[in-house]
């Protein structure tokens, strides 16, 4: 028995806090209890609890899960699965890809891709990069949304002119998101002339639609330490808005 949950017949009520709690607790001597409660009718507490483990234990049963449950309990086998497949480990990357491409077939809603979409781009590694350039296309914007904001955290700039697309697009529901990942990956590429990237820095600097992205533009210059992107500062520096983030950025 773990917490006398079978010493006695208890309500639904009692029995789903218990199971939650033991989720809370991430003893791995309880996993195959709940494993087991998973297989009964009304287990989505067994799920949860699985699905918020500390480790990532009880990832092949909520892989499992994912492929065979029905409704929410699948969709939550699905958000838990993700979340553990994101945590720190050695598999290789590639396989960490296959996974996770893997689990954009078992999405079935928007969110649930939007998730594994955002979780492949933590990835950072290079085979993933097809799959969020089509998820950039993707006609539900909290799926094409996700990608815009994986690609624009990448590690380097390899995605920086698939973005560039809807960063200038001031039509474009993704624009705010491109545009940001679009200019921290600007600052990047290191190898790229001064005046080339001070005229890009530029160009961003004009798509932005207001103040407020504007100086997230300059915060960012500073924070990449980038010759063109210092230069581009330089020419702010009298500006009544950006003055502050221009002199932050001239002095890195």
């Amino acid at each position: 028995p773990i917490m006398g949950v079978e010493d006695k017949p208890i309500g639904a009520v009692e029995r789903d806090f218990c199971l939650r709690l033991l989720g809370r607790i991430g003893d791995d001597h309880a996993l195959q209890y709940l494993k087991g409660a998973c297989e009964q009718p009304g287990s989505m507490a067994a799920v949860e609890a699985l699905a918020n483990w500390p480790t990532a234990a009880p990832l092949e049963t909520l892989r499992g899960l994912a492929k065979t449950a029905q409704g929410g309990m699948a969709t939550q086998a699905l958000k838990g699965y993700v979340r553990l497949l994101g945590m720190a480990s050695e598999r290789p990357k590639p396989e960490t890809v296959a996974l996770y491409t893997e689990a954009l077939n078992l999405a079935k809603t928007p969110e649930d891709r939007a998730a594994v979409v955002e979780g492949l781009g933590a990835t950072g590694d290079a085979a993933a990069l097809p799959l969020l350039y089509d998820a950039l296309a993707d006609s539900r914007q909290v799926v094409a949304e996700a990608a815009a904001g994986a690609l624009g955290g990448w590690p380097d700039a390899a995605p920086l002119e698939t973005l560039a697309a809807p960063a200038r697009d001031k039509n474009s529901p993704l624009q705010t998101t491109a545009l940001r990942g679009y200019v921290r990956l600007l600052g990047l590429d290191q190898g790229r002339p001064a005046e080339e990237t001070a005229a890009l820095y530029r160009e961003a600097l004009g798509l932005a639609p207001n103040t407020d992205e504007q100086k997230r533009i300059m915060s960012a210059v500073a924070a990449s330490e980038n010759a063109g992107g210092m230069m581009l500062a330089a020419e702010y520096l009298e500006d009544p808005a950006l003055r502050e983030e221009a002199a932050v950025a001239v002095d890195q």
